[in-house]
This record gives structure tokens, sequence and C-alpha cells, in this order.
């Protein structure tokens, strides 16, 4: 029977893997811009996640229009679909969607 109160052996295959051999270090993150941001309460939280509405891309719109991506191209490339360009990104607001829903149920007419 094998006794548990020595040590452990020391085998060239197996490291010995002891739990005070040596002492763990506390991990020093960067901290992010997430971490940085504190709110009082949730209902702030909750109201700065509405502030920023939510952005889709082209596909995502494609899929919410049941139609091809090249159509809603198309249809931002005639100015019947506006977007919000970040960088070389066009993405579009659910608000910018449902404008062009809105003018396409008034027969295609651009709102002044």
């Amino acid at each position: 029977m094998r006794d548990l109160t020595s040590e452990p052996s020391s085998s060239p295959t197996k490291p010995n893997w002891r739990a005070d051999s040596a002492p763990q270090q506390p991990i020093n993150r960067p901290q992010s811009y997430s971490d940085s941001l504190t709110f009082t309460s949730k209902r702030a939280r909750h109201k700065a996640q509405d502030s920023i509405p939510r952005l889709l891309t082209t596909q995502e719109v494609a899929t919410l229009l049941r139609v091809h991506r090249n159509t809603v191209d198309s249809e931002r490339k005639a100015g019947k679909l506006t977007c919000t360009r970040i960088g070389n990104r066009v993405l579009f607001t659910e608000g910018q969607v449902m404008d062009y829903i809105y003018n396409q149920q008034q027969g295609g007419k651009q709102a002044a």
C-alpha cells in the first residue's frame, strides 16, 4: 500500500505539482474601457444602452427585408435607403430601415 503522508516522488516523466511549491502572483491586467465605466444604477446603464442605436450590416438588413444583399446595395445607391458609414463599413440603423419600409408603403415616394 502507498504511504500518503510522504513526499511525492519526483519522476522525470511527471512533474511535481505541489500547491505550496510556488506562490501565486496576481495577474496585472490593463484596465479596459468597459472596466472604467461605472454607472450608479441599472437604470443609468439601461439608459446609456438605449442612446446608442443598434447598427445593422447589409446582410442583416437583407435578411430582415427578405431580399438579396445586392437589392439592399441598389436601394442604398439609388438614395431610397439611407445608411451610416463608419470608416469603410456601410451600416444601417433600425430607424433608417423603418423609414425605408414606410416610404415603400407610401408608393416609393421620398419623404421631404
